[in-house]
């Protein structure tokens, strides 16, 4: 054998109250009813957070909550912003090491009791320390690791160095139980390299787990965020059953699909039984005695069933026709290893269940406004099988993919210029139907709303046929319609000169051509109208204006601007220059 990573370190074991139900209430209540929000639980009290007290780390602390045997650790990135659970724990603190400097972090804690979530408590702000020569305080070890039985009079543990570090604290707890306690200290190597410490005070075939305190002469860490769990290996006789298995692990809504189950090995094993049973059944027995197995009949496991046998240390109990496995229910699970002369008692139990009991809200964001469409594009929630992209007072639409084409399609009308839609994404799973499904935070697009510009193609000085020889200045330009590209359509045109506004009224003084061909007698009836009421896909209209308030020996530039109830867009410039008499 080897050593285990920290993250595989065993969990203390939960409250008893975590298995006692009333007889009263068997049967009568959900198989979900252990995730849901219990407004009875109080939040928990005094929560701080560190405000540059650590480097690079943040420390989270709160007040007990009477009966709980579970903490979640909720953050946002700013004080109003969406909170996210990050941590779970069995602690009053946790200590935040995923976090950058010259940043801020709001924190929300929330109770477990008995399985159910209590409500959240009150937010506090803490940063982490960005100097080490001014924040001296080690931060606390990470990469802890303890040997699984490779020794039967010992167990080794090894975590990675911390800049800054003199000397560590080594605490232990005693199968699982009580609080940890400091056996030792250890002088930190030079150079710093992995640190290491072997704890001989132990006993054969008993687990132990370890958290580590990084000192300085300031002070020293708060206690590693992680634990890790090892035990000295205890071989029997040919004769005897193998030792009960240790560090039974069941994934908790990681899968919408099965529970994975994991163990340690147990010396003499040759094959695992798997054990379940529905939390609502679960028996506790008085004073944290769990229930014993007969070694040959197992006659004495009340409610357990066995649903699997294995060579290995892990087993995925799986939804399908042939297995009762339901979503969203909590389940316990116990191993007891096996050999020829007969098998162990049954371990612990550690709950679990199958698939995500909150579905996130998703993070949206706008990609792309145009004067067709709204884009909106959004995380993918695991868990979710599909989303309700609600547009805020127009309905909604259900999608499969992470982005929405709000395209405005009005083969009878047009939409408002320039309109905001506003819109909001729920994340749905067909599977889970007992899990939240929180709506997004909305987000506003605008259609751009506003007619094509026109394309200015000529301004030339021309002399009028009268007796005093006038000057104009004729200008020619199109405006193109195309629905497919932009629905909205011009209802006038500002032509600006110099920087100033000719506003003329088109219905007077202009030459109309369709495509190219003279349309006078059906100006009336096509300028200003909607898309479907216009011929064809694409219709190029073409406008010819006189700008006759000209002076001599003079130069003009001209743009025109299309428009309807809001600004349109402008088109390029044209010069004229108009010479002297």
């Amino acid at each position: 054998m080897g050593v285990i990573n920290s993250t595989w370190g065993r969990r203390p074991v939960r409250n008893i109250a975590l298995f006692v139900l009333l007889a009263a209430l068997a049967g009568t209540l959900g198989g979900c009813h252990l995730l849901r929000r219990d407004p009875e639980i109080a939040p928990p009290a005094d929560v701080q957070a560190s405000e540059g007290d650590y480097f690079e780390v943040i420390r989270v602390s709160w007040a007990e909550v009477e009966g709980a045997t579970l903490y979640e650790v909720h953050r946002a990135p700013e004080q109003d912003g969406r909170f996210r659970k990050v941590a779970t724990t069995t602690n009053t603190y946790f200590d935040d090491t995923d976090v950058q400097l010259d940043r801020e972090y709001w924190y929300r804690v929330r109770a477990v009791v008995a399985g159910k979530r209590g409500m959240l408590s009150e937010q506090a702000m803490g940063y982490p320390g960005d100097d080490p020569e001014e924040v001296i305080v080690p931060a606390a070890p990470t990469g802890l690791q303890a040997t699984v039985g490779d020794h039967t009079d010992r167990i080794q543990v090894r975590w990675n160095s911390v800049d800054g570090a003199t000397s560590y604290e080594v605490h232990r707890q005693d199968d699982g139980e009580g609080p940890f306690t400091k056996i030792a200290d250890v002088s930190a190597p030079n150079p710093p390299d992995v640190v290491s410490y072997t704890d001989t005070n132990v006993v054969s075939g008993r687990g132990y787990s370890y958290r580590i305190r990084a000192c300085a002469p300031a002070g020293c860490s708060p206690l590693s965020p992680s634990s890790a769990w090892g035990f000295a290996g205890q071989t029997p006789a040919d004769d005897e059953p193998p030792s009960t298995p240790r560090g039974v692990r069941a994934t908790e809504g990681d899968h919408d699909d099965k529970v994975q189950i994991s163990w340690f090995a147990s010396a003499g094993a040759t094959y695992y039984e798997v054990w379940r049973i529905e939390e609502e059944d679960a028996i506790a027995v008085e004073d944290d005695q769990y229930e014993r197995i007969d070694r040959e009949t197992a006659e004495n496991v009340v409610g357990y069933e066995r649903i699997a046998t294995t060579e290995n240390t892990e087993w995925d109990d799986e939804v399908d026709d042939d297995n009762d496995l339901e979503g969203c229910v909590w389940y316990r699970y116990r191993i007891r290893a096996c050999n020829d002369a007969g098998c162990s008692d049954l371990s612990r139990a550690d709950p679990g269940y199958v698939g995500p009991s909150d579905l996130a809200p998703p993070q949206v964001e706008v990609t792309e406004t145009s004067d067709k469409k709204i884009v909106i594009e959004w995380d993918e929630v695991f868990g979710a099988d599909e989303y309700v992209v609600v547009i805020v007072g127009d309905g909604d639409e259900t999608v499969t993919d992470t982005k929405f084409e709000h395209i405005f399609d009005y083969p009878n009308g047009h939409p408002e210029p320039e309109a905001e839609y506003t819109y909001r994404v729920r994340a749905v799973s067909d599977f889970v139907e007992c899990g939240d499904s929180s709506l997004s935070s909305p987000v506003t697009g605008t259609r751009g709303g506003r007619p094509v510009a026109p394309v200015l193609e000529s301004a030339e000085a021309e002399q009028k046929e009268n007796d005093n020889g006038d000057w104009y200045v004729e200008l020619t330009w199109t405006w193109t319609w195309n629905p497919d590209e932009s629905p909205n359509p011009v209802e006038w045109f500002t032509v600006l000169r110099n920087g100033a506004d000719y506003e003329e009224d088109l219905d007077i003084g202009y030459d109309w051509y369709t495509n190219g061909e003279a349309d006078e007698e059906h100006a009336d009836e096509y300028f200003g109208k909607l898309p479907g009421d216009l011929p064809g896909d694409e219709t190029i209209y073409y406008f010819i204006w006189r700008d006759e308030n000209v002076q001599t020996a003079s130069t003009y530039t001209y743009r025109v601007r299309a428009e309807n109830d809001h600004n349109g867009r402008l088109s390029g410039e044209r010069t004229a220059n108009v010479p002297s008499d």
